[in-house]
């Protein structure tokens, strides 16, 4: 059972967009927007682009992300995180270890996870 929901709504895809955080990492860019006051799950959309290739490879591509993020859900702070991944020419090829070790880096930088010095203080 998953511990995140999916954003499924064009529009919040859109406002992910225009009023989100930024990361690229090789394998994908992770768009990004905190409220911290809500008590909803983290939602997490996925997107491929035709320039991947045909669905086959799209599909296989978002399948890998959201076992991604199913692996590194637990390293989520907060509640009401909602976050768009799109994903690169790298993800189909990219180790999945590797895959989850970028999500936690994109994560950290945007400040959503904890660090060692944070757990400590």
């Amino acid at each position: 059972m998953r511990r995140w929901t999916t954003l499924r709504q064009r529009a919040d895809f859109l406002k992910l967009q225009t009023t989100g955080q930024k990361w690229v990492t090789p394998a994908f860019v992770i768009q990004l927007l905190a409220n911290p006051d809500s008590a909803e799950p983290v939602s997490i959309g996925f997107t491929a682009t035709k320039k991947l290739g045909g669905a086959v490879i799209r599909n296989r591509c978002k399948r890998r992300l959201r076992a991604m993020c199913d692996e590194a859900v637990d390293n989520f702070e907060i509640k009401g995180i909602q976050m768009v991944i799109i994903a690169r020419q790298e993800a189909l090829t990219r180790d999945f270890v590797q895959l989850t070790k970028d999500l936690n880096w994109a994560l950290r930088k945007l400040g959503m996870v904890k660090t060692n010095d944070q757990q400590t203080a």
